[in-house]
């Protein structure tokens, strides 16, 4: 039969259409399956960097603890103490084996299945005791178990080690939960989207396709849409913003995917808290040393006061003054306390703050420790308020960090800085000031700059050029995330025989909503 010239057309249009149609399914489907796989390992590599990252720390920070409690118990071979300690400790989760040993290697105390598993650990015998040696801690994996090695010193003399493994178990497993969910959905919407295609463009052969493409297009964008918001969470998760909620209304495997983002945020804040407590401990070293000088002064006018009673010398004038010296000191060393308590309080969410205030919290719990130094610390504080989003507390670690290091290059370089020029003493500038781009605050200091080869890697996680004793090279890691969760920027440069730390903080307008995200 031969067809007219319409029915032709109409076949040509039909036939055109169709094809039209699915070459468009299957370049949406691809992708769609594109970016589903990218958001996957992606997801995936992120989720297991921190957890790995997370528990390093943790295992780092309880093998530093224990070293450091037993070092006058191992001197001593106080036996049934060093038993006690690492019995506390082999009972926390995820920990499989503890031991303590003496510099021959013979065994003072241990718990779990330590006397194979360290022997096995992949760390050599010549990179461990390098390490010791050094004073480092030395860590390796097997896949299943985080072997570490920590140094017991007395000064800097070797006196034994502890060995702690933490299993890796929790890590797989919970690797292994999100990459059996995202490859469910991979499958599944593959599967969905390939008979939503087929029957949509079967209606559009027989009606119109241009209104199923829309259709279907308007699905794809917002299937795709949702899983831009997981991607988005687990970026969050990524620089530390625990707190936050995964996307609603997500539903089947995507939604079961969310679930599972957020418990493993759970367990990330969790794990994160070892490292806060690590920095309140050197900030509880700090606070003890500052306590001491009204405590003295508290002790000696109360022995003062004490003699001349005793002796029949006293008066009511003399007593006066002695009582106001005691409450002069104890007001200054409760002002001391409710400063830390400000700045070791546990993040909460981001809300409208001054920096000020955080400059202030800072500067006064450093104020002794510089006097003592010989470090003079001026502030050139705006005197226009200003406003950013972010932590009180949060925002006041980070300048003690910066302050400290500063300090401590300080007192390093301090002698060869007065042979070149005599008279001159170490100086700490803060500066805030509001600019166009954002609110700056710059800590300056005359210590001797940062050498060329070590300023690229110092905000990498565990680098120091620190002894042992005196830094876990986190801080500056652990400060640049919390900086890069409130929207601001790191830099950091050499400048006039000295380093200079700059701040760069986006400001918020009056009417800004406290829940805006700082572009995360």
């Amino acid at each position: 039969m031969k067809l007219g010239l319409q029915a032709r057309y109409s076949i040509f249009v039909i036939a055109l259409v169709v094809t039209i149609v699915g070459l468009m399914s299957v370049a949406h489907l691809f992708e769609f399956r594109t970016m589903v796989s990218s958001v996957s390992q992606a997801t995936t590599e992120a989720v297991s960097s921190s957890l790995y990252r997370q528990t390093k720390i943790k295992g780092e920070s309880l093998s530093r603890l224990l070293a450091t409690s037993l070092i006058e118990h191992v001197y001593r071979l106080e036996i049934s103490i060093i038993e006690e300690h690492v019995k506390a400790l082999s009972g926390q989760p995820g920990v499989l084996y503890v031991a303590v040993l003496d510099p021959q290697n013979r065994v003072l105390a241990e718990r779990g299945s330590s006397s194979i598993a360290y022997k096995n650990a992949p760390m050599g015998k010549q990179a461990v005791a390098r390490g010791l040696a050094a004073g480092h801690v030395v860590s390796g994996n097997d896949g299943s178990v985080l072997h570490l090695v920590a140094p017991v010193q007395l000064g800097t003399k070797l006196i034994g080690c502890v060995k702690l493994g933490l299993s890796l178990e929790r890590i797989k497993g919970s690797i292994k939960t999100v990459t059996g969910h995202i490859g469910d959905i991979t499958k599944e919407s593959g599967q969905k989207f390939l008979t939503i295609y087929s029957v949509i463009a079967a209606v559009i052969a027989a009606v119109i396709g241009l209104l199923g493409l829309g259709i279907s297009l308007m699905m794809v964008r917002n299937l795709s849409g949702f899983i831009h918001k997981l991607a988005r969470y687990a970026r969050r998760i990524g620089v530390g913003r625990y707190d936050e909620t995964p996307p609603p209304n997500g539903a089947g495997e995507l939604g079961e995917l969310a679930k599972t983002l957020e418990e493993v945020s759970v367990n990330l804040k969790q794990v994160s808290e070892v490292s806060r407590l690590a920095t309140l401990g050197e900030m509880a070293v700090g606070m003890a040393h500052e306590l001491n000088q009204p405590l003295n002064t508290i002790r000696l006018a109360s022995e003062n006061a004490q003699h001349a009673i005793e002796d029949g010398f006293s008066n009511q004038e003399f007593e006066l003054s002695k009582l106001r010296m005691i409450s002069e000191q104890s007001a200054k060393m409760g002002e001391m306390i409710q400063r830390m308590c400000v700045v070791g309080r546990s993040e909460g969410p981001l809300d409208i703050i001054d920096p000020r205030e955080s400059i202030r919290d800072a500067c006064s719990l450093l104020a002794l420790q510089f006097v003592d130094d010989g470090i003079i610390v001026t502030l050139d504080l705006d005197d226009t308020p200003l406003r950013i989003l972010g932590s009180r507390n949060e925002l006041a670690q980070v300048l003690i960090n910066f302050m400290t290091n500063a300090r401590d290059a300080i007192v390093e370089n301090q002698p060869e800085n007065m042979d070149r020029n005599p008279g001159t003493s170490g100086r700490i500038d803060v500066i805030l000031d509001s600019r166009r781009d954002g609110v700056v605050i710059q800590v300056k200091d005359n210590g001797g700059g940062i050498p060329d080869d070590v300023i690229e890697r110092i905000f990498d996680p565990f680098f120091t050029t620190k002894e042992v004793t005196k830094g876990t090279g986190l801080g500056l890691s652990i400060s640049f995330g919390i900086i890069n969760a409130m929207g601001g920027q790191i830099k950091v440069e050499n400048f006039g025989g000295g380093a200079i730390f700059t701040l760069v903080l986006p400001k918020v307008e009056a009417d800004h909503d406290v829940n805006h995200d700082p572009g995360i």
